[in-house]
């Protein structure tokens, strides 16, 4: 007993009722010439008389030399088929669809690019911009360099070929990149939308139906798509927050019953460009009053200040960007509190400097009449008991008891 796979479709003329079934066939294993294409034969289905053959193809016999696609014109006129240009269109296309087959199963394991596969084409993400657009990226990007005056054609082929190579490794460097991605990192790219990317984000996450990751990193190569990487997760954030409390999960070391369920993410924003790590070190070396400017906007017309505009530096969003979405607190990447102590400290040194005046002296009391004036005046008791018997005298003698 024999297995044999067959693939079948039917072709049929509009204005006909009646479509014809073909089939293709793949015949043994690969050919002796090309270790990796084998040889197929196309065949009308036409029970209960035998099939037709309508086309076979040959693979290559030897490397360097290209396979060979035969249609059988004679039996294809046998058919009721009136367009015969679009019979063997269809009969290329579906060729074209099995040797594409055949050739991921074979040879993409080996991780080499697909031949059937335009490698030079940009996918277009229509739901951010018209198709007008679309159309004039394409354009450019597949426009050749204009003809320049007394230029050699061979001048102008090798630069074709520098930009074609241009592009080529920036095409390796991003495959490179994404597969060195960790599980729970996304790169950030313009041709994916921002569903794509909170649909992913929620599967690592979840923890019922998803991969129950604790966070994630959304990482931006370019200053194009640092934006976009700051939509998708506030979109993620606002995904996470609607969804149920079985999905969210519980945090590592806590239980269900003692407040274990974050209801959002943390995030942490870190910038991963070299200039900007360069300049924030120079700035915390040396520190420079900040000025805020209160005035009204300088005039355009002045042409006094028109240079200085030109001179001050105008912001530019960090080209490098990763932000972590976590489910709990990461104690490292939370933002450096100012020392109270420190600052307190600080404060009493500075007072202990101040010239503070020295407490007044409080007044004496009054002497009785009575007293000697010769009595020598002695300082004011601060005692309570020296002034408790200040007061019985002065009474007692006032009431004519003198002692």
């Amino acid at each position: 007993m024999t297995f044999q796979q067959a693939w079948r479709f039917h072709f049929g003329d509009a204005t006909s009722q009646i479509s014809e079934e073909f089939s293709w066939k793949r015949e043994g294993g690969s050919s002796r010439g090309s270790s990796t294409q084998s040889a197929y034969v196309c065949e009308v289905i036409r029970k209960p008389d035998p099939n037709v053959l309508a086309a076979q193809y040959r693979p290559p016999t030897a490397k360097g030399k290209p396979g060979t696609l035969q249609i059988m014109d004679y039996n294809i006129n046998r058919l009721d088929v009136q367009d015969k240009k679009g019979l063997e269109v269809a009969l290329v296309m579906t060729l074209g669809a099995l040797l594409d087959q055949e050739y991921d199963e074979k040879i993409a394991s080996r991780g080499e690019r697909n031949l059937y596969i335009c490698s030079s084409g940009i996918p277009t993400d229509l739901s951010r911009q018209g198709f007008s657009a679309a159309w004039q990226e394409a354009d450019v990007r597949h426009q050749a360099n204009p003809t320049r005056v007394g230029g050699s054609p061979t001048t102008q082929a090798g630069e074709t070929d520098r930009v074609l190579q241009k592009d080529s490794d920036i095409d390796a460097a991003t495959v490179d990149r994404i597969a060195n991605l960790d599980p729970n990192e996304l790169l950030i790219t313009k041709w994916r939308s921002i569903d794509e990317y909170v649909h992913h984000a929620i599967h690592l996450l979840r923890s019922d139906t998803g991969q129950s990751m604790y966070l994630i990193a959304l990482l931006s190569d370019s200053a194009e798509t640092t934006p976009k990487a700051v939509q998708v997760a506030a979109a993620i954030k606002a995904a996470y927050y609607r969804l149920p409390v079985d999905a969210k999960g519980t945090i590592c070391g806590r239980s269900s019953q003692t407040n274990g369920i974050e209801d959002e993410l943390y995030q942490y924003v870190q910038t991963l460009d070299e200039e900007a790590a360069s300049a924030e070190q120079s700035a915390e070396t040396t520190p420079k009053k900040r000025i805020i400017k209160l005035n009204a906007p300088p005039a355009e017309d002045s042409p006094g200040l028109v240079g200085q505009r030109r001179g001050e530096s105008a912001y530019q969003p960090p080209s490098k960007l990763k932000i972590i979405l976590s489910k709990e607190r990461i104690a490292e990447l939370e933002p450096k509190k100012h020392d109270e102590s420190a600052a307190a400290q600080g404060a009493t040194a500075e007072g202990g400097r101040l010239n503070v005046p020295v407490k007044p002296s409080l007044p004496s009391r009054p002497v009785s009449p009575s007293q000697p004036s010769h009595a020598s005046p002695q300082q004011p008791s601060t005692s309570p008991s020296a002034d408790k018997a200040g007061k019985g005298k002065a009474i007692l003698s006032k009431l004519g008891f003198h002692h």
